[in-house]
């Protein structure tokens, strides 16, 4: 992880609202737990209607230690939220049908 990248990308009211261990894992309890600061990052890009998946651009690559070019961000039926990574948009785009589907039964 890149911590000067991370400050450029992740707004300040992001970061300060979070305790993180040395990694970049968020350590306060709720929906983000044990999630990596790039889960509040595209969360935060989601919210300003984006989108669930998401390119993986050269800088976020850097930033979070991404090695994938695509990422899909979830958020379960009790609120928690994940990232999942992918090689291929049509992987992540699956895995998003699926896992909605699943999530609707």
């Amino acid at each position: 992880m890149d911590a000067k990248l991370i400050e450029k990308l992740v707004s300040e009211e992001i970061r300060s609202s979070y305790n993180f261990t040395r990694q970049g894992i968020v350590t306060s309890p709720g929906k983000f737990e044990g999630e990596s600061i790039a889960t509040l990052y595209y969360y935060d890009c989601m919210l300003n209607g984006v989108g669930c998946i998401f390119d993986v651009s050269t800088e976020e690559s850097q930033a979070f230690s991404i090695d994938k070019k695509y990422v899909l961000l979830l958020e379960s039926t009790s609120g928690f939220v994940s990232l999942e990574y992918f090689d291929f948009q049509e992987d992540a785009e699956k895995a998003e049908s699926e896992y909605y589907n699943y999530d609707a039964e």
